[in-house]
């Protein structure tokens, strides 16, 4: 499942263009959820985060341009300017416990695959 801040019509073009089934996506214009989950906010946040330069630095751009070539300015502008400046983060449930959270420190920085695959699946990586 995937939640965003956004309006239906962006939610739609959004499972269109990457692909991605829109039975599993959930947008929060009000980001309720992003409140009840604490998730970090904000400008500096979002540009002056210690966590970003270094999550930046372990990109590779070439899969990066890949991976948003379908991704248009008409799709990717949040409703509100704040929205921007949300941050998110990833969270395995079982049921209704909290058994992974991974909440985004900076722009760019996610959650390290291998542990998510461990804590959804029991896989090591």
């Amino acid at each position: 499942m995937a939640l965003s801040v956004g309006v239906p019509e962006k939610g739609r073009l959004f499972c269109e263009r990457v692909p991605f089934p829109e039975a599993n996506m959930f947008l929060d214009l009000d980001r309720v959820a992003y409140r009840e989950l604490s998730l970090y906010e904000g400008f500096g946040r979002t540009f002056f985060s210690r966590a970003t330069p270094k999550a930046l630095s372990g990109l590779n751009f070439q899969k990066f341009k890949e991976a948003v070539e379908n991704y248009t300015f008409k799709m990717t502008k949040p409703p509100q300017n704040d929205d921007a400046f949300q941050q998110g983060g990833l969270f395995v449930f079982d049921g209704a416990e909290i058994i992974y959270a991974h909440k985004d420190a900076g722009t760019a920085d996610h959650a390290p695959m291998d542990e998510v695959l461990e804590a959804c699946c029991g896989a090591k990586v």
